[in-house]
């Protein structure tokens, strides 16, 4: 994740392409270790505020530090906080449905269909929000499906995660996502791009990791990774911006 986010603040006076190919695997590993998550909390509305907060932190440090300190070279629109809120939400949903039935529990069935429902139609609505004042700021913090950070292709990816329940169907899915997220339709597509210019299928190699993991949880560290996400991202903004803008 470091030295992704270091080629984004620096790629335009030639950090290498390197940095970012490893960068391919993080996003499926926040993904999959927040279902994991999400299977194994003790409280799903916790969960989701702490994912809020976060969102929200994250958005008003992009906003407040592209006024303070501009730099045409970076457009901050990193927020994994914010599609993993979506998939959060959309999970729990999904589940109040699935065990309101199962159970003959049909309020819970209900107020599972209502929020499916009422995000549906959010993502309908949301760009009209945007002329409205803050309304920018409120799609970024909840965003759209289409508007997280890695669209719609993470929403689907996070939802295989948690409902494939077994690694190796999690892996095939992550396959079949890089597959999908490689632009091989493209003008000018060409072999050699899959390792220049065209390098979102490298996230596959984050399976090799998943395949590794024994289900136990490890060193508690979700406190670091609120702080350090936001503040690597900002002090790398900074120091890009004071020493080739300033």
């Amino acid at each position: 994740m470091l030295f992704d986010h270091i080629h984004q603040m620096f790629v335009h006076v030639g950090a290498p392409m390197w940095f970012t190919m490893l960068g391919r695997l993080v996003a499926p590993i926040f993904i999959f270790l927040s279902t994991e998550g999400l299977r194994y909390t003790h409280s799903r509305l916790k969960y989701v505020r702490n994912l809020l907060f976060g969102s929200i932190a994250m958005n008003l440090m992009s906003v407040v530090l592209q006024k303070v300190l501009p730099n045409p070279n970076i457009v901050l629109m990193n927020n994994i906080f914010g599609t993993l809120l979506i998939l959060a939400i959309l999970i729990s949903a999904i589940d109040l449905v699935i065990d309101g039935v199962k159970k003959s529990n049909y309020k819970n069935a209900v107020i599972g269909v209502l929020i499916l429902l009422a995000y549906a139609a959010y993502n309908v609505f949301a760009m009209s929000l945007i002329s409205i004042p803050f309304g920018i700021n409120l799609v970024l913090i909840f965003p759209p499906v289409y508007l997280v950070e890695g669209g719609f292709v993470f929403i689907i990816l996070g939802l295989l995660f948690y409902y494939l329940r077994k690694r190796p169907l999690q892996i095939a899915a992550l396959a079949v996502i890089a597959i999908i997220s490689t632009k091989f339709w493209t003008e000018g597509f060409t072999m050699g791009s899959l390792f220049t210019s065209n390098i979102q299928w490298m996230m596959v190699f984050s399976g090799i990791l998943m395949a590794l993991y024994n289900g136990r949880e490890g060193r508690k560290m979700k406190k670091f990774f609120y702080i350090f996400y936001p503040a690597h991202i900002a002090v790398l903004y900074i120091i890009s911006t004071l020493l080739f803008i300033v």
